[in-house]
């Protein structure tokens, strides 16, 4: 009973989060965005054990090999500032 009780709880506690963050914006308010938050909650959000995972895996053995460790997106946005390509889309 207080197993069902506590899941039941935390389910609603995301369904509330979520249309609040969705109501912050206009654009957003819209029936679509409120039958998305079930994908959201058994989908997008369940990746996210995967992915931090990953991360504390690779940052465990930066720090075990004494690596420097860097954010991806961190050393291509600095590429892109340096060599002055920053903000510029490719052209095909």
């Amino acid at each position: 009973m207080v197993f069902r009780f506590s899941w039941g709880t935390q389910i609603l506690l995301y369904f509330l989060n979520v249309i609040l963050a969705v109501w912050q914006e206009p654009e957003e308010r819209t029936v679509l965005s409120v039958l998305l938050i079930p994908v959201l909650l058994f989908g997008y959000s369940k990746l996210w054990i995967v992915a931090i995972t990953n991360a504390v895996i690779k940052m465990t053995g930066d720090a075990i090999h004494r690596r420097e460790a860097s954010w991806d997106k961190t050393v291509l946005v600095a590429e892109a500032v340096s060599t002055g390509s920053a903000g510029q889309e490719k052209k095909q």
